[in-house]
């Protein structure tokens, strides 16, 4: 998947975008306008998308926050057939429960992906940041696990479906655990932009990644360390 994916990470307010540039240029400059754009929009306004990430509660309750933005902007006027769309995905292959940090890509219906969505997305990567709305500062590598997770499901779908016309090359997402969980701007952005750079690591040195030793662990987690305490 590397840089072939374009991913545009948006919030309304300057603050996060802000912090964002600053993790990228921190870690990853290269990134930066290659394979990641920022925009201060409302996700309603975003523009068209293969793939939208709904940083969800582990139910696909869409009904709050940016997840209730999202729902409405596929469908308008009614938006309980996003939330059962993605429900019926969560229980199909998880029960009806995905617990926080793990990530899935819910194909939504032909009848939600007509003119009225106006993401144009097919996809909802569900990305649960948390099992119920609540404060989760406390976590120490949540950010840094669904991001990490997000990766890894694109990968894997891109691989899978290759030459079929439904691989994914645009997704659109906003900051995850930055809203009712709490999580800081900066925490938030150098999480994500570390699990960017350590995952395109991996898929170039898969000698390394493959073969771990503990010098190799500590090398990485003194890079995570420093951004808990963000």
């Amino acid at each position: 998947m590397g840089s072939k994916i374009k991913f545009t990470l948006l919030d309304r307010h300057s603050e996060l975008l802000d912090a964002w540039k600053a993790a990228f240029e921190k870690y990853l400059p290269t990134a930066l306008g290659e394979s990641f754009t920022l925009l201060e929009s409302d996700i309603r306004r975003a523009g068209k998308f293969d793939c939208v990430v709904s940083p969800a509660n582990s139910y696909g309750i869409m009904d709050g926050g940016i997840d209730l933005y999202i729902a409405a902007a596929i469908s308008p006027s009614d938006t309980t057939p996003v939330i059962r769309a993605v429900q019926k995905h969560l229980y199909t292959n998880y029960r009806g429960y995905l617990s926080a940090g793990q990530c899935t890509l819910a194909p939504l219906p032909d009848d939600l992906c007509g003119p009225s969505n106006s993401l144009g997305c097919r996809y909802i990567a569900v990305l649960p940041t948390m099992r119920l709305p609540e404060h989760i500062e406390w976590q120490r590598d949540i950010v840094y696990d669904c991001m990490w997770n997000l990766l890894l499901a694109l990968e894997q779908h891109n691989v899978a479906t290759q030459g079929s016309g439904k691989e994914i090359s645009t997704v659109v997402m906003s900051g995850l655990g930055t809203g009712t969980g709490g999580i800081s701007s900066q925490k938030c952005a150098e999480q994500m932009v570390l699990a960017v750079k350590h995952f395109r690591e991996a898929q170039s040195k898969p000698d390394k990644w493959g073969q771990f030793d503990w010098e190799d662990v500590e090398v990485l987690d003194e890079e995570i360390g420093p951004t808990r305490k963000l």
